[in-house]
């Protein structure tokens, strides 16, 4: 089993409270691991075959020092890295060490004016300066993904938004909210057959630019859109801020048993023996109802597979967005090879 890639929280602390977080982050919760504690996880995961690690939470520069040395070692160490931020507290020191040492960057922004900023992150004030430091990083040639988590609060802005990144020639990553979290209560959700409608036009932004992604599942995008899969606990797994080793980063904030903890047992013995990760290594041939008998599922591996234990109770248990859309009948057909079992 080879662990190709790592997602470091270094916290779950946030200076937001936006509408949609999935983790909950916010006022620090959790003991934290220290800068030593984390780079030798890191160390340890080399020899597994980690080629790439990505720095995320929580807001990571809320612990500068802590997410700056990471940077370094991962340059050291020759290992791809990636930070996900909100772009609101970064300051001259955490954007040189970005320039430096980190190629890639992705930022919230979920709206192409105060207003669609506002409608999940709740201060419009901070939107220039998210946009001021996606600007500075494009300037300076980092590879910048701007994002975007859909809902009706901001849905009329999907086209601006889109036209706002791609005028920068920034990459983009539409999203569709995951239902985990403060996401559970999130006002202006959509109805099913509004979710395949966004699909749709999705679908189509997707097909006339390569910079663009998203984690809607190919079903729901016509089923030649460009999708790439999550390899949590197959090809990933994450180090959260107790020390946690799990496929996602939910297993903490919704209270479920992680795979391990590192201060009990080795990265090794956890990524190599704990019935989590074993459970996850071929899980297409154990995915259950609808994506049982989707076309597409050796590609798309039953997406989200957190929200699916968190609404089934299962790791094997549907893609709660697609069963739903089955559900209600709007699942195109031509994509199920066999039929739905209960």
């Amino acid at each position: 089993m080879t662990l190709k890639s790592l997602f470091v929280y270094p916290t779950f602390q946030c200076n937001l409270n936006c509408a949609h977080c999935w983790i909950r982050a916010g006022k620090k919760t959790y003991s934290e691991l220290t800068s030593e504690e984390i780079q030798s996880t890191v160390h340890d995961a080399l020899g597994l075959g980690l080629k790439s690690v990505k720095i995320t939470g929580g807001e990571p520069f809320l612990r500068e020092d802590i997410t700056i040395g990471l940077l370094k070692y991962l340059d050291e160490q020759h290992i791809s890295a990636a930070v996900e931020t909100n772009g609101t507290v970064l300051t001259p020191t955490s954007k040189k060490a970005l320039l430096d040492y980190c190629p890639e960057v992705m930022i919230s922004m979920d709206g192409a004016t105060p207003q669609g900023f506002a409608s999940l992150r709740g201060n419009p004030h901070l939107f220039d300066t998210v946009l001021e430091n996606v600007r500075f990083l494009l300037d300076a040639g980092i590879e910048l993904v701007c994002s975007m988590s859909i809902h009706k609060g901001n849905l009329g802005e999907l086209d601006d938004f889109v036209d706002l990144v791609q005028q920068m020639d920034g990459y983009i990553r539409l999203l569709v909210y995951t239902e985990l979290g403060r996401a559970q209560n999130l006002e202006g959700k959509f109805t099913m057959k509004e979710i395949t409608d966004i699909s749709k036009r999705i679908s189509d932004i997707l097909k006339k630019n390569a910079k663009v992604s998203s984690n809607i599942p190919p079903a729901l995008l016509d089923g030649d859109a460009p999708f790439e899969a999550c390899a949590a606990g197959r090809e990933s797994a994450v180090l959260l801020p107790n020390g946690d080793i799990s496929f996602c980063a939910y297993t903490l904030s919704a209270h479920k048993p992680p795979a391990g903890n590192i201060g009990e047992h080795s990265l090794k013995e956890i990524w190599e023996s704990a019935p989590m990760f074993q459970l996850l290594q071929g899980i297409e041939s154990r995915l259950e109802k609808v994506c049982s008998a989707c076309i597409f599922r050796n590609y798309c591996q039953g997406s989200c597979r957190a929200w699916a234990y968190d609404t089934y109770g299962s790791l094997t248990a549907p893609y709660p967005l697609c069963q739903k859309v089955y559900e209600e009948g709007l699942f195109p057909e031509e994509f199920l090879i066999k039929e739905v079992t209960a």
